[in-house]
């Protein structure tokens, strides 16, 4: 986490952060922990919430983060570090079904974990370049697992197939689609994955 926070230039090196020690470091990353523990318990938080979980005074949110959405961004990107560390690579010469089953059992439990978070971002992100840049490297790292996971089927394939099907695939297995399926249509999140496991099933099919 220390390594993601020192390179995160919009958070930590503005001109009122410039030489703050580790003891105002240490508090940054409480507040952000506390706004990313609200939005798991699904809570919208406000700065008051999100300086009471974190046992500090408003004014000592607003001393480290300008405004609210500043926390979230440093939220999520405590949210990507935990979702790397999620992500078990899945062997690429096991039979197929035992990939996909592994693929999907991963894939749901990283997806259901980052819906508070995702659901948080989306509402703001139009406006905050930080957010859109992790959600488009976490979606680059997700199109890239899928390739990996399942390149044996897919280099099989013709090249207008192959890009055909490893896109819906990637778009099958997204936290959009995810979110679809769990509130839309209401799954549970074992039917939800039974859903992606399916995807694949027909999408890898010779």
């Amino acid at each position: 986490l220390q390594e993601i926070l020192s390179t995160h230039d919009g958070l930590w090196n503005t001109p009122a952060m410039k030489g703050e020690n580790s003891r105002g470091r240490a508090s940054r990353l409480r507040i952000a922990e506390s706004m990313l523990d609200l939005l798991r318990d699904g809570v919208q938080p406000t700065v008051a919430e999100v300086a009471a979980r974190a046992e500090l005074s408003e004014r000592t949110v607003f001393h480290h983060f300008a405004e609210r959405d500043r926390v979230l961004e440093l939220a999520a990107e405590l949210q990507v570090a935990r979702v790397l560390s999620m992500v078990r690579p899945v062997p690429a010469d096991l039979p197929l079904e035992r990939r996909i089953r592994r693929f999907a059992r991963g894939r749901s439990n990283v997806l259901e974990d980052i819906t508070p978070v995702r659901r948080a971002a989306a509402l703001v992100e139009a406006g905050a370049p930080r957010l859109r840049e992790l959600r488009d490297g976490v979606l680059d790292a997700a199109r890239r697992e899928v390739e990996a996971t399942f390149a044996p089927e897919l280099a099989s394939m013709a090249p207008a197939v192959r890009r055909r099907r490893a896109a819906a695939l990637d778009a099958a297995t997204t936290w959009a689609a995810w979110d679809h399926l769990r509130t839309s249509a209401g799954l549970s999140v074992p039917q939800a994955e039974a859903v992606l496991r399916d995807a694949g099933a027909a999408l890898l099919a010779a």
